[in-house]
C-alpha cells in the first residue's frame, strides 16, 4: 500500500478542513473531522481500504476518547494523528502483514497515532515558539543596536590598553551600559 499524490492532496485538504474552526465548528470542523473515528473512514477511503481505515481510527481513537483541551493547553495533535498517524498505521499493518482485527494490529496502530500526536504537538510548540522570537526580533533588534552604538569607544580602547580580551570588554563594558535597555525591554516584554 503506497499514497499518491491524490490521495496526499485528499488527506492535506481533509486535515486543513479538520484544523478550521470556521469550517462548521463543532457540526464539521475540529471535533468531528479531526478525530480518529471519523477521520478513519475518511482516510479509509481515500486509500481505499475502508475496513482498515475504520478498525485503525477506532484503535487510535481509544487512546484519544477522553481529550478534552482544558484552557490554552493541548495535550497532542489529534489532526496530525488522524490525517497523518491513520496513514501511516494503515501502510505498517498492510507492510506487516497484520490482520487488522488483531490486537497486534490495535496496538501497533495505537503506538503509531501516540506518536505522531506527540511529534505534532512538539512541531506546533516549536514553531509557535519561533513565531514569537520572530515577531520580536526586528523590533528588539533595532533597540539593541541603538543601545550598543551609544556605548562610548573610549571605554573600549583603554580596556584594550589595559589588555581586556573581549570577553572581559564584554562582561565590564558591553552588559553594565546596556543594562538599562535589557531592563526595560524585559519589563516590557513582561507587560504584554
Amino acid at each position: 500500500m503506497t499514497i499518491n499524490i491524490v490521495q496526499a492532496i485528499f488527506l492535506g485538504l481533509f486535515a486543513c478542513l479538520a484544523s478550521l474552526p470556521g469550517m462548521g465548528g463543532t457540526t464539521i470542523g475540529n471535533y468531528t473531522l479531526g478525530r480518529p473515528l471519523v477521520g478513519g473512514l475518511i482516510v479509509g477511503i481515500i486509500m481505499g481500504n475502508v475496513g482498515l481505515g475504520i478498525i485503525v481510527g477506532a484503535a487510535i481513537q481509544v487512546v484519544y476518547i477522553a481529550l478534552v483541551t482544558p484552557g490554552g493547553t493541548v495535550s497532542a495533535d489529534v489532526r496530525a494523528v488522524t490525517y497523518i498517524g491513520i496513514p501511516l498505521a494503515m501502510m505498517g499493518i498492510t507492510a506487516q502483514g497484520l490482520d487488522p482485527n488483531s490486537a497486534a494490529a490495535a496496538g501497533y496502530a495505537a503506538s503509531i497515532g501516540s506518536a505522531v500526536g506527540t511529534l505534532g504537538t512538539v512541531l506546533f510548540y516549536g514553531t509557535q515558539t519561533m513565531n514569537l522570537v520572530w515577531q520580536g526580533i526586528g523590533w528588539g533588534s533595532i533597540i539593541y543596536l541603538s543601545a550598543l552604538t551609544s556605548i562610548d569607544q573610549e571605554q573600549y580602547e583603554s580596556a584594550r590598553l589595559d589588555g581586556a580580551g573581549r570577553l572581559q570588554q564584554i562582561i565590564y563594558i558591553t552588559i553594565p551600559n546596556i543594562l538599562p535597555t535589557i531592563m526595560i525591554m524585559l519589563i516590557l516584554r513582561i507587560g504584554k
